[in-house]
């Protein structure tokens, strides 16, 4: 085995799809955080901070819309809101990029001859693709969850607004009577 260009080129694609892969499992798990830094985020809020605030931690979000949860709706729920489809086409071209390396790993002896270089050279870019078929498949999950989070951030916040609407409310038909 010898190293050249095409094993620098090998290694560097495997590298970038590996970290890839590593960043969308950092937003799948961490879905409050990734959104707190999201820099489309902070240009399209008005007032991100009365929401961001609203959930306490990392686990009261998990816990409201758990991956399981995610990945029935991506796979067999009813999708309306254009977004919402745009991640579930994310995900099944997913698959149908993993099931296409599924074959060439397994093609590849066929494919690419039986010399030792070029199959190693072909096994590091099979690995490199792969690991970019499941970074989709997670970015799918990871992109779904950051909307159903907004989601339950909006309704979180407009709770909490008719609740001190009520209370204002309340307050003042209290001053009245006391006033009388």
């Amino acid at each position: 085995m010898t190293f050249s260009f095409d094993w620098i080129l090998a290694g560097l694609v495997f590298v970038l799809a590996n970290l890839y892969l590593g960043m969308q499992l950092v937003r799948l798990i961490w879905p409050l955080r990734a959104l707190k830094l999201s820099a489309r985020l902070r240009k399209e809020a008005v007032d991100a901070s009365s929401w961001l605030s609203l959930a306490a931690d990392e686990f009261e979000v998990r816990s409201a819309i758990p991956v399981k949860l995610v990945v029935f709706l991506l796979q067999r729920g009813d999708l309306e809101d254009p977004a919402e489809l745009r991640c579930r086409s994310l995900w099944r071209r997913g698959w149908i990029y993993t099931i296409l390396t599924l074959i060439l790993f397994y093609a590849q002896p066929y494919l690419f001859g039986t010399s030792m270089d070029s199959l190693s050279l072909t096994l590091v870019l099979c690995q490199s693709l792969a690991a970019f078929a499941q970074a989709l498949l997670i970015q799918a999950i990871a992109d779904f969850r950051r909307l159903r989070v907004l989601r339950y951030l909006d309704q979180k916040d407009r709770m909490r607004r008719e609740k001190e609407m009520k209370d204002q409310a309340s307050d003042a038909s209290q001053e009245e009577d006391s006033s009388k």
